[in-house]
Parts: structure tokens; C-alpha cells; sequence
């Protein structure tokens, strides 16, 4: 009863406003949401998630040649802009934590679509994991905020949640290009415990695909200490 009255007290002094259109009532509005630029995963890249790809994916080549990941396949949510990015920065950067059950069901939505229905997706994977945050940003935030997500997901999946990586400090990844990014990443990712046993199928998650730097970092470390296959699966996607 205590929680429901200050819960009330504060929708009261700070009323719930939308991300998008800053109306009152609603973390994102009817309109706002329905304006989310969702990717169709029929027409996605299944390697790099990118939205148009599925034929000829543009982001899986570069002037060097192929671009080559370490996990599987990569499903994403939304393209990276406008209301999309409105929805991370709020909830990384804004302590709104509220959106992280928003953010699990567009994941979870997308995946249904890519995997063909929630039953092939809980039977495709042993574990639902997340790139975590380092230590900087846990002082700057406060919370882990892929955790929250990844707890939302777990749920709504019915697959186990767990954290198996340690993320070292590193540079914030938002200013770097695609070279620095890589070196950026370069022995950043260790199993959060010495001798862990993995499970075979790993689902990992992460809030922004930009050059796949950090999930295939990432990735590398489940990969070369026991896991089977992991696939990856990002709120937005930068393309």
C-alpha cells in the first residue's frame, strides 16, 4: 500500500510522459509507438541484422573483403534514429527504467518473427545472456542496464537469464570509428567466474549494433570457453 501511494505521489509531481511526443499519460504513445521504425525480419541480413539485407547485404562486405562474425546469425528490433534512439538514451542515460520491459518485448516480437514462432525460439537456446556494463558506467548509471532487459526477455521467453562475462573499462565505443572500435574491444570481454561451465546455445543481447565490434568480442570469449553457438540479438541497429 506505502509503494502504491508514493508511486502515486510522484506520477503526481512528475507526471509519465511519452519519449516521442512528451504527451502525458504513457511512457510511449499509441502513435509513437506504432511510428517505431521496426525492422522487418523478412527482409533483415540473418548474419548482421541489417534491415535490407536478406539478398545481397551491403554491411557484411567492405573494401577489405567479407566481414566475418563470430556468432551465428543477429536479429534486430529497430533501426537506430529518431524515436529508436530516443528509447535507448532515455533508458541508459535517463534512468528510465521502466522501458526496459518496452525494449524486451520489441526484442522478443522480432525474434518470434526471425525464429518462427515463440516455441522454435524457447527451443532454440539453453540461456538468454548480455553484455554488461563496465565499471564506469555502472558509477555513471547506476545500474546495469542490459540486465534489465535480458531479466524482461527471460521471462516472456520462458528461456533461463544469466550473466557469464566481466566487461573491463574500455573507451566509450559512441565516439570511435570502425577500426578503433575493434582495437577498443581487444581482451575487454572474461568469463564473469574462473571455470564456469557454459551452456550450448546462448542468446546474446545488447542495446546497439553498430559494427558488431563489441558482440563479436564478446562472443569470441562464449565461443572459446565452451558454447556451442551464440546468436545475437540487438534493440537497434545501425546501418
Amino acid at each position: 500500500m506505502a509503494k502504491q501511494v508514493g508511486e502515486g505521489l510522484v506520477e503526481l509531481v512528475w507526471p509519465t510522459r511519452c519519449i516521442g511526443c512528451d504527451a502525458p499519460g504513457q511512457l510511449i504513445c499509441p502513435e509513437c509507438m506504432k511510428n517505431l521504425p521496426e525492422i522487418c525480419q523478412s527482409d533483415a541480413c540473418s548474419r548482421c541484422g541489417s534491415p535490407y539485407g536478406r539478398v545481397e547485404c551491403t554491411e557484411c562486405w567492405s573494401h577489405d573483403g567479407e566481414v566475418l562474425h563470430p556468432f551465428g546469425s543477429a536479429t534486430c528490433a529497430l533501426e537506430y534514429g529518431g524515436i529508436a534512439r530516443k528509447l535507448v538514451t532515455y533508458y541508459k542515460d535517463y534512468d528510465e527504467r521502466r522501458l526496459a520491459g518496452v525494449m524486451a518485448g520489441l526484442l522478443v516480437d522480432a525474434l518470434v518473427q526471425r525464429y518462427g514462432g515463440l516455441t522454435r525460439l524457447r527451443e532454440a537456446f539453453d540461456c538468454i545472456t548480455y553484455i554488461p556494463a563496465d565499471k564506469n558506467a555502472m558509477l555513471r548509471r547506476g545500474f546495469d542496464h542490459m540486465h534489465g532487459v535480458a531479466a524482461e526477455m527471460s521471462d516472456a521467453m520462458g528461456v533461463e537469464c544469466e550473466n557469464y562475462l566481466l566487461k573491463n573499462d574500455a573507451d566509450d565505443q559512441r565516439h570511435l570509428g570502425k577500426a578503433d572500435r575493434k582495437e577498443n574491444m581487444e581482451g575487454v570481454f572474461e568469463l564473469l567466474y574462473d571455470e564456469i561451465a557454459l551452456p550450448g546455445r546462448i542468446l546474446l543481447v545488447d542495446d546497439v549494433f553498430t559494427t558488431g565490434s563489441t558482440l563479436d568480442a564478446a562472443s569470441n570469449v562464449l565461443l572459446q570457453n565452451g558454447a556451442e553457438k551464440v546468436d545475437v540479438a540487438t534493440i537497434c541497429r545501425v546501418w
